[in-house]
């Protein structure tokens, strides 16, 4: 998958990625797939962000050994907008919960976070939580979930 974003030069950006490994109703933990994730962030023409993951499954070990643990669901979430570096210390109170490993760093205008957990519907609350104090408000409607998943 390619996200390619074009702001204007006054314009801030939060956006989120989900990614959730198998299905949990079906029994699904062993998966096979080779996922590739890029991320490009341009403001006013200037390239200011660019991500590249990718990941193969199965890895050595099922579904993530070393580098995934037990986690069978991701998430990043990006913040471009001038005072990002200030929005950093709410990012990480939000992200401080049992059950998702997460960190979340700041740069030049720019948050990242990412997270794991080993329950999808964990890892979307934590999610939820965070991109709310990024944002410093409600995020849409169409986030609004919750209450299907206690």
């Amino acid at each position: 998958r390619l996200t390619e974003v074009e702001m204007a030069p006054d314009a801030e950006l939060l956006m989120a990625e989900m990614l959730v490994l198998g299905r949990a109703a079906m029994g699904e933990r062993d998966i096979a797939a080779d996922i590739a994730d890029t991320r490009r962030i341009r403001r006013g023409g200037r390239l200011i962000f660019h991500d590249s993951q990718r990941l193969r499954l199965p890895l050595p070990g099922g579904t993530g050994g070393a580098m995934l643990g037990d986690a069978v669901a991701l998430a990043t979430a990006v913040c471009a907008a001038p005072d990002a570096g200030d929005r950093l210390g709410p990012a990480r109170a939000a992200l401080d919960a049992p059950g998702v490993e997460a960190a979340a760093s700041a740069w030049e205008g720019k948050l990242v976070a990412r997270l794991m957990s080993p329950s999808p519907h964990v890892l979307r609350r934590v999610l939820v939580r965070c991109l709310t104090a990024i944002g410093g408000g409600p995020l849409p409607r169409v986030w609004a979930v919750e209450e299907c998943h206690p």
